[in-house]
Formats: structure tokens, C-alpha cells, sequence
């Protein structure tokens, strides 16, 4: 087979290849080409060492940050392209990065050290698919399978493990038996690796199609960098464990347990990592505090902030940013707040959350309803009029935040009101006052009611 590839990539084969060296696309470009996917980037793999690689490509912008491992960064057209040199891996005694490498002739020795077999693939014009261990036939079969030992692999870089998860939920493979034995094995191995890293392939997992099945089936492999996570597995609501069974209940009230739900609820979000994180920890509190045997706390106790305060202590503990952060522990917070009908309560709801939150809140909600029993779907035609009312509030233009009054703190300094506290509370006032439809969000109205108010407080 013959494979279409880029200019870039055709100039940088051809100048390695016309100058005496072996040249290959290789690894994840190779994959996804052969799952019929557009590459989001390419690699070249060769024989030439590090230098000779800058030399012949002098002409053009180089990066060689990566030098000490044989890679050198060419920019081609705007397009980087990693060239790295064939290599053997030396010991690997942080479980990430080798300790030292030394270059090889040979292509196989460079492939044998990848980590999957799907990833292990070479190619170019002239000699087709190299392929050693078997990587396209288990492309076909929809495996995740090591390239050797997989002890090996995952105690030389442990953050394979996370990886082969994502290869599974991205691409909805299977875990060959072998690999899923020695993840589950060399688990705790993730503590070496730096959370950020870990955070990075933990979000991606999320984002996945297949991630309900994947992270159900390896818990315990999440539970080593959120241990908070493995008591929702076997809980319910009312401490009974429930067989998981898709549209059923245990009881009348209570579908699932909660590892189950949540993962439905992740599933039923949209692919935007901030919702996804919110389903993923928005009953993360409930194994905590909802204990009873024979009373349903489900409405009783607080699991929302409690679920908030541990959202925040895990996305900080993992070093997410800051934004992120904030909105996934107010969809946490608020995730089970009754929302009504009501344009006054709404506009007061845009006021605390933004607008924006309050989609997000909505979303979850539906997604949360979701992931419970059938009976309660009804509840989605409640949150769809709720966006009704929310999309009439925004197109009227109404009144709900401080930059929407008829007046500013401008025109209070011009009626002789100092700026300060008093000036704050009074436009605040006003505010909801407007919002609550006390007032009309007219100029004089206001500006009479904010000197009424002045003069109260002399």
C-alpha cells in the first residue's frame, strides 16, 4: 500500500533517503493512518545521528532541544516535525525517562522499545509497512497490546499505564489480557511520575468515548492518585450494593451505585473537560456522608459542598489551573440546587453564577438525570424550560448584573455620593431590586432611589 502523505513530511523523508539514510514515519501517524484518521502530527524515525540530521536540514528552522535523546525538531513549511535518530533505551530507574541511550543501525531494536504495538509500526514508499510485532493485525483486532514484556514496558515508563487506558477509551480497544494484568500490578509505579503529567492523560481519559468501561474496569489504578474515588464503587445511596444494570433499579429509587452513575453521568456531558470533570466528582462526597442503612440521605445530608471542598483538595492536589478549578467546584456545589421556574429566582441565579455556569449547571443536571433511573427522565423537560426562560432574559436584554443598570458609579459621584462601601451597597440594592421588579431599570427612577437611599444612612 502506498500512503498520501504531506509535502513536509515527503521533503524531509526524501532529503534523509536521497542522502544515503533509512527514513520512516513511525508510531501514532502511522496508527491512526491505518485507522483511516487524519495524523495531528508526524514522526520520522532514522538512522542518521543527530548531527547529520542538522546538517542536512541547516536550510531550515531547527530545534534541538531534544538532542540528548536524538531528536532534532525540524520546521518545514510551518509544520514541526520530530526526526529522531534509531535508538536503544538504557535503565529507566525514575519509571519515565532513560537514563541514558545509545543509537543503533538497526530499525527493529529502535521499534522493539515503544510501548504498544499499534504504536511499533513503521513506514515509507519504498519499502511499505514495517511492522515486527504484529501492531496491524492488532489494529484489526482492536487491541491494546505491549510491544515485549509488558513489566518491562510499564516499569521503564509507568506512565504507559495511563496511556494504554486512553488508547483503549479513545479508540475502544480492548486491553489484551497480559497488559490488563501487569496494569493492574505495576499500578502504584504511577506515584514516580509528576502529577501534572498523570492530570494530562487523566482528562484525555475523560474525554474519551469509551471511558465509562475502561475506568469502571481499572479503578484501582485511578484510586493510586485519587484514592477518594474507590469508595464509590459497590456503594448506593442507601449503603445496599447494587448489581450494575443498565436502566434498572435496585429499588424504586435507586438505579445504580454510585461509581456506576457517576460514569453515566460523565458519558452523557459534552466533551468539554471542565463538565466532565464536574460529572466525574460531583457525588464524590456521598460514600463520605450518606451512610445510613435505613434512611435515604440522599436529599438529607450535604453532599454537594462537602463534594466541592474534595473537587477543589483533588484538582489542586493535581495541579490543574486555577480556572478550571473554579468552575468545576461550582458545578460541584450547586449541581443538586433546585433551579425554578421563576424569571426573578433565575436572573438571581445569572447574578451569583454567570451565565455561562448556569448552562454548565444545566447541563449537569440533565446529565445527572440521565444517569439515574427512568423514572425521573420527566425531570428533563423542567431544565429545558428553565433554558427557555434563560434564552428570553438574555435576547429582552434584562437586568441582572451591575454592568446592566441604568446608571454607574459615575453618576452617584456626580450626585455627591462618595465612592467607597455605601456607594457599592446602594448600586447593589438597586440592583436587585430591579432584578426582583421592585424598580424599573430606569435612569431617574434609580437615581432618586440611590439619593433616598444616601440620605438614609447620614
Amino acid at each position: 500500500m502506498k500512503i498520501l502523505l504531506p509535502d513536509q513530511i515527503e521533503t524531509a523523508l526524501s532529503t534523509l533517503i536521497s542522502n544515503g539514510y533509512q527514513a520512516y514515519i513511525v508510531g501514532g501517524c502511522v496508527r491512526d493512518i491505518l485507522l483511516g484518521k487524519i495524523p495531528k502530527d508526524y514522526d520520522i524515525t532514522t538512522n542518521a545521528l543527530p548531527q547529520h540530521i542538522i546538517d542536512l536540514f541547516k536550510n531550515y528552522y531547527i530545534i534541538n532541544k531534544g538532542l540528548k535523546h536524538g531528536t532534532v525538531t525540524v520546521i518545514i513549511d510551518s509544520m514541526p516535525i520530530e526526526i529522531t535518530t534509531y535508538r536503544i533505551d538504557g535503565e529507566y530507574s525514575d519509571n519515565r525517562h532513560p537514563d541514558n541511550v545509545s543509537f543503533t543501525s538497526n530499525l527493529e531494536d529502535d521499534l522493539k522499545r515503544r510501548d504498544f504495538t499499534i504504536n511499533a509500526i513503521a513506514y515509507n514508499h519504498y519499502h511499505g509497512i514495517v511492522d515486527y510485532f504484529a501492531g496491524r493485525s492488532d489494529i484489526e483486532k482492536k487491541l491494546i497490546k505491549c510491544v515485549g514484556e509488558p513489566d518491562k514496558r510499564f516499569g521503564e515508563d509507568a506512565l504507559r499505564i495511563l496511556r494504554a487506558l486512553r488508547f483503549s477509551a479513545e479508540l475502544n480497544f480492548t486491553i489484551e489480557e497480559d497488559t490488563a494484568r501487569s496494569i493492574h500490578k505495576n499500578k502504584d509505579l504511577l506515584r514516580n511520575i509528576a502529577v501534572e503529567r498523570i492530570a494530562n492523560e487523566f482528562s484525555k481519559i475523560l474525554c474519551a468515548e469509551g471511558a465509562e468501561s475502561v475506568i469502571y474496569e481499572f479503578i484501582d489504578v485511578f484510586d493510586v492518585f485519587i484514592p477518594e474515588v474507590i469508595y464509590m464503587k459497590d456503594f448506593s445511596e442507601n449503603n445496599v450494593k447494587c448489581t450494575y444494570a443498565p436502566y434498572q433499579v435496585c429499588d424504586v429509587n435507586d438505579a445504580y451505585d454510585v461509581l456506576t452513575h457517576t460514569l453515566k453521568v460523565v458519558k452523557n456531558v459534552p466533551k468539554v473537560l471542565h463538565l466532565k470533570l464536574a460529572a466525574f466528582f460531583h457525588d464524590i462526597a456521598k460514600p463520605f456522608i450518606c451512610y445510613s442503612e435505613n434512611l435515604r440521605l440522599d436529599r438529607v445530608c450535604d453532599h454537594a459542598k462537602k463534594g466541592a471542598q474534595m473537587t477543589e483538595d483533588i484538582l489542586t492536589r493535581l495541579k490543574y489551573d486555577n480556572n478550571t478549578i473554579d468552575k468545576v467546584t461550582k458545578l460541584v456545589l450547586y449541581h443538586d440546587a433546585e433551579i425554578e421556574k421563576d424569571e426573578r429566582i433565575l436572573k438571581r441565579w445569572l447574578n451569583k453564577l454567570s451565565e455561562q455556569v448556569v448552562r454548565d449547571l444545566i447541563v449537569l443536571k440533565k446529565a445527572d438525570i440521565l444517569g439515574q433511573s427512568f423514572q425521573n427522565h420527566n425531570k428533563i423537560q423542567e431544565l429545558d424550560r428553565i433554558n427557555g426562560i434563560i434564552d428570553k432574559i438574555i435576547t429582552e436584554k434584562q437586568c441582572f448584573l451591575l454592568r446592566d443598570l441604568a446608571i454607574n458609579g459615575h453618576d452617584l459621584i456626580k450626585l455627591g455620593i462618595p465612592q467607597g462601601k455605601s456607594m457599592g451597597q446602594i448600586l447593589n440594592n438597586l440592583l436587585f431590586q430591579v432584578i426582583d421588579g421592585n424598580l424599573p431599570n430606569e435612569r431617574e427612577v434609580l437615581l432618586k432611589s440611590a439619593i433616598d437611599q444616601y440620605y438614609k444612612t447620614l
